[in-house]
């Protein structure tokens, strides 16, 4: 049983947009939260998207026009949020869709301790979209959160180095996957397959090397599994490719029969900040993967040899190789145990949250001391 912390510290406010059908949201916010909760503290989540408006914002006529009716809904519910006190106030990414960071600033006026935690780099314009909100904010202003914020969880060290040149204390907190990953066990001897899992706001990356995949997907005689969002409609039709779309219990069962993982991303400021969780997803269900050498990525590639970081004119060579090592020597497990053992969401959410209230005890004495003088 955890002991419970001290009284000084006892009301938590969560700020995000996506709820819990957002995969960041789902597997960086939740284990915060649930860690916090388990410690006594009251946490109050805050989102700017509901369930239902979520899974429709990308959708179109009718639902689109809910999704963004609900959204500024909320963007006004959250004005009045702002102006409540809190102890601990952990913003996801950013406070408001636009107006950064302004909003920042005036929630951590009001709480004794404040986090940020980052996985994209939101300080960057995004390549993947026509963003709407560059018409009411100006991305370089979220470097403004490294003076704003005490404590900065980044994705990856990419961003470490980023916001840690300000007052904010800035550490790596790796994305990890749900626990349910670490019971999944590949039969010896399976057909194989080639997995990509992803948003809709990513699948560009894997259409730019579709072509050569489904080359080599013809050539060895095995099929390509994608689950994405709506979007995964666009792609073309082809015999070897299985397009779905995504779900926990889908990708939950694809990553049971696939062998090996796919993570193309261009070479820009926005990807060299992404957390490579498709990479970490991928390494732990005990599957090879092929990714980009883009951020956090060549690290990997690096740490665990099961997974092979290729420029992008090496694609059908590296994945070739994956699937004659597969063929050979199946899937080996050395890298999975280690990486299982790394990427424990429970061990991550307990240093994150131990640090947490670490710098807000320290804030506490801070103040008590100031107010002695």
């Amino acid at each position: 049983m955890e002991k419970k912390i001290s009284k000084e510290i006892k009301r938590a406010h969560v700020l995000t947009t996506y709820p819990k059908t957002d995969a960041s949201r789902r597997l960086r916010i939740e284990p915060l939260v649930a860690e916090l909760r388990l410690r006594g503290i009251d946490v109050q989540v805050h989102e700017l998207f509901s369930d239902k408006a979520f899974t429709q914002k990308n959708e179109r006529g009718a639902a689109r026009i809910y999704a963004a009716a609900v959204l500024l809904l909320r963007i006004v519910s959250r004005i009045f949020f702002l102006f409540r006190r809190c102890d601990i106030l952990v913003v996801h990414r950013e406070a408001f869709p636009f107006f950064t960071p302004l909003m920042e600033r005036l929630a951590a006026k009001r709480s004794q301790v404040t986090i940020l935690d980052i996985d994209d780099a939101i300080h960057a314009a995004p390549t993947h979209i026509r963003d709407w909100r560059r018409l009411l904010r100006q991305p370089v202003r979220a470097l403004e959160f490294a003076s704003i914020f005490d404590l900065i969880l980044c994705g990856n060290e990419s961003l470490v180095e980023t916001y840690g040149s300000g007052k904010a204390t800035a550490v790596y907190q790796p994305t990890c996957p749900p626990s349910s990953t670490f019971e999944i066990e590949h039969q010896p001897g399976a057909p194989i397959t080639l997995l990509w899992t992803g948003s809709q706001s990513t699948l560009g990356s894997l259409q730019t090397v579709l072509t050569e995949v489904l080359e080599v997907c013809d050539e060895e005689q095995i099929f390509l599994d994608v689950l994405g969002g709506t979007n995964i409609e666009d792609l073309p039709a082809h015999p070897r490719l299985r397009a779905r779309r995504w779900s926990n219990q889908t990708e939950a069962e694809l990553l049971r029969s696939a062998s090996i993982g796919l993570m193309p991303l261009p070479d820009t400021e926005w990807e060299r900040g992404k957390s490579g969780y498709k990479a970490i997803l991928y390494l732990c269900a005990g599957m090879k993967a092929v990714v980009s050498p883009v951020g956090i990525n060549s690290q990997l590639a690096d740490d665990y040899e099961s997974i092979s970081a290729c420029d992008a004119e090496r694609w059908s060579h590296e994945i070739r190789r994956a699937v004659r090592s597969v063929r050979e020597n199946g899937l080996s497990s050395g890298s999975q145990h280690e990486a299982r053992a790394h990427f424990d969401t429970d061990v991550n959410a307990k240093s994150a949250v131990d640090l947490i209230l670490e710098i807000g005890r320290h804030e506490k004495r801070e103040i008590s001391s100031s107010s002695i003088q």
